[in-house]
């Protein structure tokens, strides 16, 4: 869907064009999710899941552009849940983003954890691409029951980013997982 390009009634000025790219919707339970290629048409991207993981017990989730397992992710999450709050993240490579938890088999049944990601200029090969996300669950159950985590990140790389690659510690995504990837443009 193509949101119109409309002018701001304050100033005349024009506002972003946001249109869904892809949705991916899993059938059944998946080992990992890769996108199809991306178009090089839109200036940012943001990819907006839905998630649980079928495994019993912790239930993280690791992101890769272009399914890159070279060490050369770095990040920073902050973290809170119940009344505890945290913050961590690897300065050194890694071979991955860590967005953290999602709900698992031992949490509700009807509980999915959302996620949010916004990749800065993906095309971009003069710059290394940077990574913001949002990832947030409620209705678990377990030592970590809802939890909130804001989290940003470098890819230390200049290559384009074509597709987007999740997966999990272990066990994948469960059956009713989405992610649906949005190009975002500029209109001025």
């Amino acid at each position: 869907r193509v949101l119109p390009v409309r002018r701001s009634p304050k100033d005349g000025c024009l506002m972003a064009v946001i249109e869904a790219i892809e949705t991916i919707y899993l059938e059944a339970d998946a080992a990992s999710v890769t996108t199809a290629t991306l178009p090089t048409t839109y200036e940012h991207l943001q990819i907006r899941a839905s998630l649980r993981g079928p495994r019993a017990g912790t239930q993280q989730v690791y992101f890769r552009p272009n399914s890159d397992s070279t060490a050369i992710y770095y990040y920073k999450y902050m973290t809170a849940y119940g009344t505890t709050i945290g913050a961590d993240g690897r300065f050194a490579s890694y071979p991955y983003f860590n967005l953290l938890d999602v709900p698992y088999v031992d949490s509700n049944a009807a509980a999915y954890g959302t996620l949010i990601i916004d990749i800065l200029d993906y095309r971009n090969t003069n710059k290394n691409t940077t990574v913001n996300w949002t990832t947030g669950m409620n209705g678990i159950t377990g030592t970590n029951p809802n939890r909130v985590v804001f989290g940003s990140g470098v890819w230390d790389s200049t290559v384009a980013v074509t597709t987007l690659n999740f997966l999990t510690i272990s066990d994948g995504f469960s059956r009713g997982s989405s992610f649906t990837v949005y190009g975002l443009n500029s209109a001025n």
